[in-house]
């Protein structure tokens, strides 16, 4: 069965538990959230240094300098937290359209496949964050001190709606989208988001149609198949840097440094950013004809 329809009935099954049982959901949500929204990102080191196996003046620098990014960020969290908030935000929206298109072949111009990458990974945050405009402003007071205008998500909708519609109409010439489909599969999202709670929403599309597509991705460049062996591998050899980030966000509520939302918000950004440039890179050099073809 294709990833795509998998994702979808999950979609509705989730969204179908929620109506019966929305408090449970929310919960079952921040569980999903740190067992694999934070574990699609913990072999990160390794797939970079496979990417560089034949250059080894990059690998070691590469070493050093991912925890500093994320410890950087962390910092700039801290000091200058709504910056740095949007540059998570951007950061994150181009991610999300680059994992979820990562299947499609396009054979056009850069410039119009980043854009409507990033456009499309917006809409979707800012479909999130209209439909939940109450519970987007105040988390963003809460964690930057920043009180923003109530019609900010509208544009922000608006916006990336028209940026989306602008470059998918020179995406679709170069490229093998179907367009009918992502129409489809959008108004999906819109009667999901706007129905669940913004956590659950939220799980939906980072767990569903996100992370698990993108350890898949990963585990087929690390191995170069998909088994049981490979996905326990997978896990095995990451579970050391997903130990450490729990410990982390556990010491940050022990020693009550921060309100865990917040901390737990600044955690997930500080290592979302490196993680995608890791994405990022991998994607681009991959030559591989199966992680081409997984997310279609």
């Amino acid at each position: 069965m294709k990833w795509r329809a998998i994702s979808l009935t999950g979609t509705v099954s989730f969204a179908a538990l929620y109506f019966f049982y929305p408090e449970i959901c929310d919960k079952i949500s921040l569980v999903l959230i740190i067992l694999l929204g934070f574990a699609h990102g913990i072999n990160d080191i390794f797939i970079i240094n496979k990417a560089l196996a034949k250059n080894n003046k990059l690998n070691i620098p590469y070493r050093i300098m991912y925890p500093a990014v994320i410890a950087v960020l962390f910092l700039l969290f801290v000091y200058a937290p709504f910056v740095t908030l949007c540059f998570f935000i951007g950061a994150s929206a181009y991610h999300f359209g680059e994992q979820q298109f990562s299947g499609i072949a396009y054979h056009g111009n850069t410039v119009v496949k980043t854009g409507f990458l990033f456009f499309y990974g917006l809409f979707i945050l800012s479909l999130l964050f209209y439909f939940h405009k109450g519970g987007f402003l105040q988390s963003v007071e809460n964690l930057t001190d920043a009180r923003l205008h109530e019609g900010l998500p509208l544009v922000m909708l608006f916006l990336s709606f028209l940026g989306l519609f602008a470059f998918a109409v020179f995406y679709a010439l170069k490229s093998d989208i179907n367009l009918k489909s992502e129409i489809f599969l959008l108004v999906i999202f819109m009667v999901v988001f706007k129905q669940l709670s913004l956590i659950s929403a939220f799980t939906i599309y980072f767990i569903l149609w996100h992370s698990i597509p993108s350890i898949i991705t990963q585990v087929t460049f690390l191995y170069g198949s998909l088994s049981l062996k490979s996905f326990k591998s997978y896990f095995h050899k990451g579970m050391i840097y997903y130990v450490a980030c729990l410990l982390v966000l556990i010491l940050y509520q022990v020693f009550n440094v921060m309100d865990f939302q917040v901390s737990f918000v600044y955690f997930l950004a500080s290592i979302t950013i490196p993680h995608a440039l890791t994405m990022l890179y991998m994607l681009n050099n991959s030559k591989s004809k199966t992680l081409k073809s997984i997310n279609q």
